[in-house]
């Protein structure tokens, strides 16, 4: 197993481990930025699952996989979509000091894969790129959850919690365009 295979089997393992413990909490306390994070944690071990595997095909199948990777990122934004209109529907406050722990947790973790995929920032191979690219953003979005927890804390409300669910969308939306863009620089390449 290479050094490279190593790193992305150890991201898939601690991804996969706190999918579980944020989809648990987030389902206790009603949260949509816990539920969505919870989906990208998913989505992260599976993604770095499929770059695994990939690593030793031709660029061509890289390419296509990419793709499909990209799409993979849109699945936490339709669910965070979801979400947010049952959010809307019949508002609940989420418990803000669970909130705070659970976040504060996922943001070691992706932060531990980051430091973990920071010698894929910059490869030219998309499906590399896409796994680093993805712990990086999660970093971001769990800073917000505590942000949100904290704010819910002092101001009970929904919405903070639901606009990092929102936020979320976003960032996972520009994760995929940046992926498609790598994959295409990629096709440009081999074709000529």
């Amino acid at each position: 197993m290479t050094k490279q295979s190593k790193l992305i089997l150890i991201v898939i393992l601690l991804n996969l481990s706190y999918f579980f413990v944020e989809f648990f909490w987030a389902s206790a306390i009603h949260s949509v930025s816990l539920f969505s994070d919870s989906i990208d944690f998913l989505e992260d071990s599976l993604t770095s699952l499929i770059a695994l595997i990939a690593l030793g095909w031709s660029l061509q199948k890289r390419q296509l996989i990419s793709l499909f990777l990209a799409l993979l990122l849109m699945i936490p934004s339709i669910a965070t979509l979801v979400m947010i209109y049952y959010q809307l529907q019949d508002p609940i406050i989420p418990e803000s000091f669970a909130l705070g722990i659970v976040a504060g947790g996922a943001f070691i973790i992706n932060c531990i894969c980051s430091l973990i995929l920071i010698p894929f920032r910059r490869s030219k191979n998309s499906l590399l790129l896409a796994t680093y690219l993805s712990a990086r953003n999660d970093c971001f979005s769990n800073a917000l959850m505590i942000a949100a927890a904290v704010i819910t804390l002092y101001f009970p409300s929904f919405w903070p919690d639901l606009l990092v669910g929102a936020l979320l969308f976003i960032i996972n939306f520009h994760s995929a365009a940046g992926i498609i863009q790598s994959s295409l620089k990629e096709r440009k390449i081999t074709k000529r």
